[in-house]
């Protein structure tokens, strides 16, 4: 059996004829309305608007001492979420449009008219029912959630793609090709789960308005977060707006971190690069010794399985673009894995191991140097021969002569 939800209706009018033709339209229809509340200026509108909080207003704009659009700015400051439905019995045009403007939700032109009155109640009641709904519906996701998003959120950034991954992120409206992007937050110190609790809910609120599906799990002192664009909100400002609500909440609560922010990722595989490029950013090896020693781990791993690739097919023409699609990472990545942990990019790290390799074969004297241009990666023997002079500083045949001087 589904919901029954009832709502509270305020009337605020100086005239009593329309207040009470009103009433006596929502009596006569089928409406879920079960209070109504009757005032005759915008003081007393407010007053009860502010204790008895209904769901619906239907409000003249020229109301006596504070005016209709006084009222409704003022219940913005409080964040009232109801519905309002403007009326007046003058010209209107320019009053509806700044009521719009100001979050009105309607508009309607004294006398009442009956089948107008009931039409704009249905639409606020229907819209009013949505929003209960979606709530209701994030309250049970959020209960969800917390028993498994935090291993699918694991899953997602190990790649780990398995079925229920796919049902979960379905269930939350997420497709693989949903759009978005990763986060590191690490805090100065490690934080009491009561202050968690608080970082999680502010976050799950600020982007279920913004639309936004948003996955978050702790490792100690460290939030990490994925957040998702869905096609309805995308747009070029969605990116920068969530930053800016991440700092909000993280300042609203008074703690000190650091924010590393991903690359954006364009389906669930990509997920992974984005996560790990904001990991990087906060992640310092001098300062963290131990407690960041798995995450250092698994990078010396990733960076060891590049390093493998590219020695196994240093004779190959490689592009990073190339060599990142092998890696399952983004260029941008593995890039600045390398900066961080070896000190060089990828291709001067291939570069580098390429003229070893070559120096060895121009000491045996075996092939001749346009040979051993090809059999080190490269197409063009001038090219290599200028890259050559310019590491090690003399021509690879001066270098092959002073070997043979040697030995």
């Amino acid at each position: 059996m589904g919901v029954v939800r009832v709502y509270r209706l305020l009337i605020a009018d100086d005239e009593q004829l329309e207040r009470e033709t009103i009433v006596g339209f929502v009596k006569k229809s089928s409406l879920p309305i079960t209070d109504i509340i009757q005032c005759t200026t915008g003081t007393e509108a407010l007053k009860n608007i502010m204790l008895k909080q209904p769901q619906i207003i239907i409000m003249n704009v020229n109301l006596p001492g504070i005016g209709g659009l006084e009222v409704l700015e003022e219940i913005n400051k409080q964040h009232y979420k109801g519905k309002v439905i403007f009326s007046t019995s003058y010209p209107y045009f320019e009053y509806a449009v700044k009521a719009m403007q100001m979050g009105a939700m309607d508009f309607l032109e004294n006398p009442a008219d009956c089948d107008q009155v009931i039409s704009v109640l249905q639409k606020a009641v229907q819209a009013l029912d949505e929003e209960a709904d979606k709530a209701l519906k994030v309250k049970q996701y959020m209960k969800t959630f917390h028993l498994m998003g935090g291993k699918i959120m694991e899953d997602l950034i190990a790649g780990h793609l398995e079925e229920e991954i796919f049902l979960y992120m379905d269930l939350m409206g997420v497709e693989d090709t949903t759009t978005g992007t990763c986060y590191c937050t690490r805090f100065i110190t490690e934080l009491e789960e009561a202050e968690k609790k608080n970082i999680e809910d502010r976050l799950s609120q600020e982007f279920h308005y913004l639309n936004m599906p948003i996955l978050y799990t702790w490792k100690k002192n460290l939030l990490s977060i994925i957040i998702f664009v869905p096609e309805v909100v995308e747009s070029e400002e969605s990116f920068p707006v969530m930053k800016e609500r991440i700092v909000s909440v993280l300042k609203y609560e008074g703690a000190s971190f650091s924010l590393g922010i991903g690359e954006i990722f364009q389906n669930f595989k990509s997920i992974k690069a984005s996560y790990y490029s904001a990991l990087l950013q906060v992640t310092e090896p001098e300062k963290q010794g131990a407690e960041a020693s798995e995450e250092i781990w698994e990078k010396s791993g990733e960076i060891n399985r590049i390093c493998d690739y590219l020695e196994k097919n240093y004779e190959k023409k490689l592009t990073l673009d190339t060599i990142a699609a092998k890696a399952g990472f983004s260029k941008f990545y593995i890039n600045r894995l390398f900066k961080q942990y070896k000190g060089t990019t990828v291709m001067d790290y291939l570069i580098q191991y390429r003229i070893s390799k070559a120096k060895e074969l121009l000491k045996d004297g075996e092939y001749t140097v346009k040979q051993i241009s090809s059999m080190v990666g490269y197409s063009e023997p001038n090219y290599f021969t200028c890259t050559f002079k310019k590491i090690e500083g003399i021509s690879p045949v001066k270098y092959r002569f002073e070997q043979e001087k040697e030995g």
